[in-house]
């Protein structure tokens, strides 16, 4: 199953300001991703939600970011699996992270890599 187009439908995020901290590149950051994905009635587009939280050595939140995308897909889904949404989002995670490791370079956060899917 192929997917025809995505719509970004929501970026947001939110950086811990209060952290004064300095982080030199050999530290650790540690990320937790999470995913929902939801089947829409037509069972043609779905509702990929992700989420990262970014943290460090010291269990501080740097950065909690939650993005949402509507995927349409070429054909309607007739079986829903979990195999099929492993495929959908294998196919599309590259996508995804091509998009937020721009905005990690953006906000300076160059040596930065998403956890693996």
């Amino acid at each position: 199953m192929e997917f025809k187009k995505y719509i970004l439908k929501k970026f947001d995020y939110n950086v811990n300001v209060s952290n004064k901290k300095f982080y030199t590149p050999d530290e650790t950051i540690k990320q937790k991703l999470g995913i929902n994905v939801k089947v829409l009635k037509d069972r043609k587009n779905m509702m990929l939600t992700f989420k990262i939280d970014m943290i460090d050595n010291d269990d501080i939140n740097i950065l909690k970011l939650k993005v949402k995308y509507i995927l349409t897909l070429n054909n309607e889904a007739l079986d829903i699996s979990e195999s099929f949404i492993k495929k959908i989002l294998s196919k599309f995670y590259p996508i995804f992270s091509k998009f937020i490791l721009n905005f990690y370079n953006s906000i300076g956060l160059n040596n930065i890599q998403l956890p693996e899917f």
